[in-house]
């Protein structure tokens, strides 16, 4: 898990491990380093930043750093992943949740976030995953608000919900609101709507799909 020669780590703060198909719209795998010293030879996250289930069946946003004296293991929910530097810069993912594994030593440490759904890594260069991650935002952001005032069980339901089957209804319903939208005439999401049904596809192919897949409101 905790691998050098994969993750790179001698040469870079973090690493997306190769997508497991090429048009895979992420990767199955984030490494993350948080050193003591930064090598100021490339981006050097100071911490990490992301949602996980806590003891109470709720949802908590940590800040990994270095040292690192608290748990070793936790359970990733969905949700914005963002690294900062010392300057103030920062790179960002989205994961559909996962497995955060933490291992601190004397002058770094490693943060590993695996997961059976990508790991978007949202850049200016993959508008595609960037508008999946902005649309997934809206489809919980939607689901928290019908919960409100308590959002106890919609936080609940996000910690339970498998991160592939997360990811397989999203695109379900992303796929019924693009299909028959005027937007589709503005090239990006012209594009997004074909990607996602290729997408499904695909995991159809692959038999990742679920034979029976819950809608939004069911998951959520």
């Amino acid at each position: 898990m905790f691998d050098q020669t994969k993750s790179n780590e001698k040469e870079y703060g973090y690493f997306f491990h190769p997508r497991e198909r090429s048009d895979s719209p992420g990767h199955p795998r984030l490494d993350v380093v948080l050193r003591s010293v930064p090598t100021r030879t490339h981006f050097d996250p100071m911490k990490m930043t992301l949602n996980v289930a806590s003891g109470h069946e709720n949802i908590e946003f940590i800040k990994l750093h270095h040292p690192w004296s608290m748990l070793e293991q936790y359970q990733a929910c969905a949700g914005r992943v963002i690294l900062q530097d010392r300057a103030g810069k920062k790179v960002e993912a989205f994961t559909f949740g996962g497995d955060l594994r933490i291992k601190s030593e004397d002058e770094l440490t490693k943060g590993v976030l695996t997961s059976p759904a990508p790991i978007l890594e949202l850049i200016s260069s993959s508008p595609i995953s960037s508008l999946l991650a902005e649309e997934t935002e809206i489809i919980f952001a939607e689901r928290r608000a019908e919960s409100k005032p308590d959002h106890t069980t919609f936080n609940k339901k996000l910690i339970n919900a498998d991160p592939l089957r997360l990811y397989c209804v999203c695109l379900e319903a992303l796929r019924e609101k693009f299909e028959h939208s005027r937007q589709r005439e503005n090239e990006i999401i012209h594009h997004f709507a074909h990607f996602i049904q290729t997408e499904i596809k695909a995991l159809h192919e692959l038999k990742k799909w679920p034979a029976r897949l819950p809608t939004v409101a069911e998951l959520l």
